[in-house]
């Protein structure tokens, strides 16, 4: 699994959370 693929989900996550991307 690429870092990207998990950190994408959890830049997404964040970005619903927060709004920071």
């Amino acid at each position: 699994m690429k870092r990207e693929n998990w950190l994408q989900s959890f830049t997404e996550h964040f970005d619903t959370t927060t709004g920071i991307e």
